[in-house]
C-alpha cells in the first residue's frame, strides 16, 4: 500500500509470496490496485501432503487448490507462477504421478522445476536420496507436461493486445528489443520481441502476433 503511493512507479509485482501469507486482504488489494499487476509468484514446492510435510511446508494440497481457485475467481486475469522440486527423498513414483496430474489439471501459467539437491546440514539430508538418473527423468517429464500447457495457452493469446514494458535490446534477434506484458516477470518468464530500438523502461502497446517458442512471441507495434 505504501509503494502504491510512490509517484512514478507504474508496475508492482509480487514475487516469492509464501502460500500461507497470501491472505484474503492481499487478494483484494491485488484485485483492486491500479499499480499491482495481476500476477503472483507463489512457490508451492510440491502438492503431495506427505512430501509437503517432510519439507516442513505448513500447508496441504487442499490449501493450494483453494488458493488457486480463490485467486482465479477474485482476479480472472491473474497470472500464477510457481516452483516445484522433483526427486525429494519422500517423493516415490506415486507422489510424482500426483504432481504430474496436478500440473495437467490446474494448468498454471509459469512453472519452474528444480531437482532436489542433498545438502549437508539440512534436515532433508538425513532422509537419503534417489538416483540422479531418476531425478533427471522426472525433471524431463514435468518439463514436457508444462511445455504443452504453455503451447495451449499461447494459442489463446495470439492477436491479443497488451501494454508491454521494454527490458533491453535482444541478443537473439538483431534489430529487436525484448519486452514483457504484465503476465511475465523479468528474466524468468516468456518475452515479446518487438522490431525497433526503444529505450529500456519504455511502455508500449503491441499485439501478440506469432509464437516463436513455447514461451515467446513476436509482437506487432500498435
Amino acid at each position: 500500500q505504501e509503494i502504491e503511493k510512490v509517484k512514478g512507479i507504474r508496475w508492482i509485482r509480487l514475487m516469492y509470496a509464501y502460500p500461507s501469507g497470501v491472505s484474503d486482504e492481499l487478494v483484494e488489494l491485488i484485485a483492486n490496485s491500479e499499480k499491482i499487476v495481476k500476477y503472483i509468484d507463489i512457490p508451492f514446492q510440491h502438492v503431495n501432503d506427505k512430501v509437503l510435510k517432510t519439507m516442513e511446508r505448513r500447508y496441504t494440497r487442499k490449501f493450494i487448490e483453494n488458493l488457486i481457485e480463490k485467486l482465479r475467481k477474485k482476479i480472472p486475469e491473474i497470472t500464477i507462477r510457481t516452483t516445484f522440486i522433483v526427486g525429494f527423498p519422500t517423493e516415490g513414483k506415486k507422489e510424482f504421478k500426483e504432481l504430474c496430474k496436478f500440473l495437467k489439471d490446474f494448468e498454471l501459467d509459469w512453472v519452474g522445476f528444480f531437482k532436489f539437491y542433498r545438502e549437508e546440514g539440512t534436515k532433508a539430508y538425513s532422509l537419503g536420496d534417489i538416483s540422479e538418473e531418476e531425478k533427471n527423468e522426472r525433471l524431463q517429464e514435468v518439463q514436457e507436461i508444462q511445455e504443452k500447457i504453455y503451447e495451449k495457452k499461447q494459442k489463446n493469446l495470439i492477436g491479443k493486445e497488451f501494454t508491454l514494458l521494454v527490458d533491453k535490446k535482444s541478443g537473439e534477434l538483431p534489430g529487436y528489443v525484448e519486452a514483457r506484458s504484465y503476465k511475465s516477470a523479468y528474466e524468468v518468464d516468456g518475452v515479446v520481441f518487438l522490431k525497433g530500438d526503444f529505450p529500456s523502461g519504455t511502455f508500449l502497446k503491441a499485439r501478440l502476433k506469432e509464437p516463436i517458442t513455447p514461451t515467446d512471441f513476436i509482437g506487432e507495434m500498435l
